[in-house]
């Protein structure tokens, strides 16, 4: 029998081996900084259409157990207990207003 004969040797294989792993690792690291730049870049690019809607996605998720309390206890369709909340919500700020703003006013006229 003859014997087998290999290609590389071992200390050969070793260092491909550590070759292959770091340009493996490199690429890895490449890619991900150039994937960080994109998405830095679409932030920068796009900030005045992204705020807003994370903004409006926020306000969803932490309005939506009132909107489905309303629906469960008026019995009202999705849409009626949206517009409930938009009205007792504007309601307030109103009273808000009217409570703040005659002491503000007479306070500048006092000043």
């Amino acid at each position: 029998m003859a014997p087998e004969s290999r290609l590389l040797t071992d200390g050969q294989r070793k260092l491909v081996g550590f070759a292959t792993a770091l340009f493996a690792l490199m690429a890895t690291a490449a890619l991900l900084g150039g994937a960080f730049w994109a998405l830095a870049w679409a932030v920068d690019r796009f900030s005045g259409v992204l705020w807003p809607l994370a903004v409006a996605g926020i306000c969803a998720l932490i309005l939506r157990p009132a909107v489905d309390a309303f629906e469960r206890r008026l019995r009202l369709p999705r849409v009626a207990a949206v517009f409930l909340l938009y009205a007792l919500f504007f309601l307030g700020l109103a009273g808000l207003a009217m409570l703040l703003i005659p002491p503000l006013v007479g306070q500048v006229q006092d000043l």
